[in-house]
């Protein structure tokens, strides 16, 4: 199951280092295809996170998506789970992509470095399982297929592939990641600002849609047919 990982990791506790007292050792600055592998890792335990909510919320009668919705656009929850699957299939690809460069890295490395070989990490194999989603909003209908995801992620630039994840699990100005995120975007070539606009238009568009909920407009009064045209003409 996709969330063993983090249980696993939750159970581990503090241990003292056996050998705290042995000289520091030149730790090596990351690469920029290492902050991005951290940066992608950050986004899928996120997106694992907000699928398990998403589920839940599901499953209830009236399912609280008010911190959600303003990430969105929409409170359409089947399409928002549609969304988050596959921000976290680009994630997942992108990783693997990226892990296979930086074992050639690395790999570049040793034998330069001749510091004999490391322990490589291997791509994630654990992904949430797809759901039946409502295909209330036609926008489902739009979102693309795990084909084309993988098709994208292998010839599109990494910044862009980074920027749809993002999109997809509703990523804004306000979360913890957004200053990483714009780093990394801009080591890869990239911009945060066509992000951060995407992200301020959904937010005006929950909040057009809760106003519409909350303020009907008021019905448009039938309009009276005319009466006809006095004639002039006296009774017969």
């Amino acid at each position: 199951m996709f969330m063993s990982a983090a249980l696993r990791a939750a159970d581990l506790s503090p241990r003292p280092d056996p050998h705290q007292d042995r000289p520091v050792a030149r730790v090596r600055a990351p690469t920029r295809t290492g902050r991005a592998l951290s940066l992608l890792g950050k986004l899928i335990e996120y997106g694992m996170a907000l699928f398990g909510t998403l589920q839940q919320q599901q499953r209830t009668a009236a399912p609280n998506l008010h911190a959600i919705r303003h990430s969105f656009g929409t409170l359409d929850i089947g399409f928002i789970i549609a969304r988050v699957l596959c921000g976290l299939r680009r994630a997942v690809g992108l990783e693997a992509r990226l892990l296979k460069q930086a074992q050639r890295e690395q790999a570049a490395s040793v034998r330069a470095a001749a510091s004999g070989p490391s322990q490589q990490r291997q791509p994630r194999v654990g992904r949430p399982k797809d759901r039946p989603v409502a295909a209330a909003d036609p926008g489902l209908a739009r979102l693309p297929t795990a084909e084309e995801i993988a098709e994208q992620v292998r010839h599109r630039p990494v910044a862009a592939v980074i920027a749809d994840i993002c999109r997809d699990l509703g990523i804004n100005p306000g979360h913890d990641l957004w200053r990483e995120l714009a780093a990394v975007l801009t080591e890869y070539g990239g911009s945060i600002g066509p992000l951060f606009r995407d992200m301020c238009e959904r937010v005006v568009e929950s909040a057009r849609i809760v106003a519409a909920i909350v303020f009907p407009a008021p019905p448009v009064p039938a309009t009276c047919s005319p009466a006809p045209a006095a004639s002039g003409a006296g009774p017969p």
